[in-house]
């Protein structure tokens, strides 16, 4: 570490959190077929409340 006396967890989860991220979309768009669908999911969770 360079400059020990300036510690932000943050910047050692900023390259995991971006993978996060783009594996949530990879399954959301291609895996769960949910691209472009967001107002059929919301009227179903609505109507199962």
């Amino acid at each position: 570490m360079a400059h020990p006396e300036h510690f932000d967890p943050r910047q050692y989860i900023a390259d995991g959190r971006s993978y996060v991220k783009e594996l949530v979309e990879h399954k959301i768009k291609d895996v769960l077929g949910s691209n472009g669908r967001a107002d059929e999911i919301l009227a179903l969770v609505k109507a199962n409340k």
